[in-house]
């Protein structure tokens, strides 16, 4: 609480200065917000402030006091945040040969948003589908399957004789996880097999037979999403379109907590088969 007391503080300080580590100290804030597990009720119950602090839109028109509001509303549930458990990777620092009084040494960190994103991410997908029947890396990828590094280096391999400028360990830049795999920003570009994601689902449907036409409809768009997006973040949930369904989303879909965490477990064993 107070590391994160003195990071939005930090924030203020730049913000009111001008300074440079403006970006840098938001995109902090940003990184400790998602490693929230939004799955433990303390946490559940900050969800709207959450959301609002990984927005990078927010901290564009945010006043010193919605920062403030910010930090208090989140400073107690800074304890649950879960650890990588992997060592970050250093920043690259350019020296310059000059007098050493007048360099200036900053890290820069590129992350597309919005409609640069998307471009980027239709482009990878055009060039990985035209890989599909000579790619192992990517059907396995699909279906769930671990990759083998071999594999995986073959395939960087492919996507460059298509497209030279691509890059496909860049994809961990635009699309990080916390194991830093690969074949799990990958799979967010091409997905999952519908016929996987209905095995993994089978699991719940069996411990829960009777279920709503809403429940139904709910299960039916969650398998959906990550068909086509091969992996979901638990607090899209209370996102939409998963609110078109209800206001509260999985909430106010299942009420009964047993399912709701059932639920959470499956999808966080199902993302971990893409790690």
């Amino acid at each position: 609480a107070l590391r994160f007391d003195l990071l939005v503080t930090r924030l203020i300080t730049a913000r009111l200065s001008g300074s440079a580590e403006t970006e840098n100290l938001r995109d902090q804030i940003i990184d400790q917000a998602s490693d929230l597990p939004i799955n433990l009720a303390p946490v559940r119950e900050k969800l709207a402030f959450i959301q609002k602090a990984k927005r990078t839109d927010f901290y564009e028109t945010a006043a010193i006091s919605d920062l403030e509001s910010l930090r208090q509303e989140l400073r107690g549930i800074m304890r649950y945040r879960k650890s990588s458990g992997t060592t970050r990777a250093q920043p690259l620092y350019i020296d310059v040969a000059e007098d050493e009084g007048g360099v200036r040494v900053e890290s820069h960190k590129v992350r597309l948003t919005g409609m640069d994103l998307a471009a980027y991410r239709s482009r990878v997908q055009s060039v990985l589908e035209g890989l599909f029947d000579q790619s192992a890396a990517l059907r396995k990828i699909r279906a769930g399957e671990a990759v083998a590094e071999a594999d995986l280096d073959e395939l960087i391999s492919d996507v460059l004789l298509q497209d030279p400028d691509l890059r496909l360990e860049d994809l961990l830049e635009h699309y990080p996880n916390k194991s830093g795999s690969l074949a799990y920003a990958i799979r967010r570009i091409v997905g999952m097999d519908a016929a996987m994601v209905d095995e993994h689902f089978r699991i719940f449907v069996q411990q829960y037979p009777v279920l709503n036409a809403n429940q139904i409809r709910f299960l039916e768009l969650l398998k959906s999403h990550i068909a086509t997006y091969g992996v979901i973040e638990v607090d899209r949930l209370w996102e939409p379109p998963f609110t078109a369904i209800h206001a509260e989303g999985i909430d106010g879909i299942f009420p009964d907590s047993a399912q709701v965490d059932s639920l959470l477990d499956l999808l966080q064993n199902l993302n971990l088969t893409a790690a």
